[in-house]
């Protein structure tokens, strides 16, 4: 995950091996706190898509949406070592037959906005 430099946030998930942009994560607008916007293009239907992260108020809990579709939820665990420490522990549910890697990818982009 790359981070870009620009006014507002900005991720960009690259391909490690061919040094490719699978999808970029950018706020969906200046005034937005709760919405994350994530461009791809999805290889079985050879489309430009879009996914929406949601979170509450809080920012410890996002839902994670496909064509109006939750497809993913993170949600932050609260416990004696979060407490403690300066460590933040999260639990990821993801939808059957989605890709994990991208849900864990979106999972940590999701904590960055939160303190970015």
């Amino acid at each position: 995950m790359k981070k870009e430099v620009a006014v507002k946030f900005k991720k960009i998930l690259v391909d490690p091996k061919s040094k490719r942009e699978i999808a970029s994560i950018t706020k969906s607008s200046l005034l937005s706190y709760n919405h994350l916007t994530v461009k791809f293009y999805n290889k079985a239907t050879c489309k430009k898509e879009i996914i929406t992260i949601k979170n509450d108020a809080m920012a410890s809990t996002c839902g994670i949406y496909y064509h109006g579709i939750m497809i993913g939820r993170v949600t932050k665990k609260y416990d004696a070592k979060t407490l403690f420490t300066n460590r933040n522990s999260y639990m990821l549910k993801i939808a059957p037959n989605v890709d994990m890697a991208l849900m864990v990818a979106l999972a940590i982009a999701f904590d960055e906005f939160k303190h970015d």
